[in-house]
């Protein structure tokens, strides 16, 4: 099979190798945005259609969660993610999931946990945007 008709053939079952080195820098800047509270990055990061399902909280859409960040009512002091996978059709779909070990402020609590999380990042007119962000808590090891 030459190389056109390989391409040919895995772009018609829909499944294109995913750069897993470009989805790591995103999910590096997506740590870092919450880490500063950078509500511009995570403004750029998240699709206008994005829900977060988040542990012992309802769903939640784009435009309240910047609502809430803008608040200033939490301050990260720890977001590390570990274990990155990231795989689908690098064409429009791509899902990133791992571990996420965070630590976070809310006024005087201190609330530290481990997730297993998996966003879905859709590419659109304006790039690759985070369209799901699911998380539940993971056992310990």
């Amino acid at each position: 099979m030459t190389f056109l008709a390989a391409i040919t053939f895995v772009l018609a079952q829909g499944e294109v190798p995913v750069d897993t080195t470009y989805f790591l820098q995103l999910e590096n800047i997506w740590n870092r945005a919450h880490m500063l509270a950078d509500t511009t990055a995570l403004d750029s990061l998240w699709d206008e259609a994005l829900v977060i399902n988040a542990p012992q909280m309802r769903p939640i859409s784009k435009a309240e969660a910047m609502a809430f960040w803008r608040s200033g009512r939490v301050k990260f002091l720890q977001y590390e993610s570990s274990n990155i996978r990231a795989q689908g059709t690098a064409v429009n779909e791509v899902t990133v999931s791992g571990t996420l070990i965070r630590k976070r402020q809310i006024g005087d609590k201190i609330l530290e946990e481990r997730l297993q999380f998996e966003k879905i990042y859709r590419k659109g007119a304006k790039g690759w945007r985070v369209v799901l962000w699911t998380a539940m808590e993971a056992n310990s090891k």
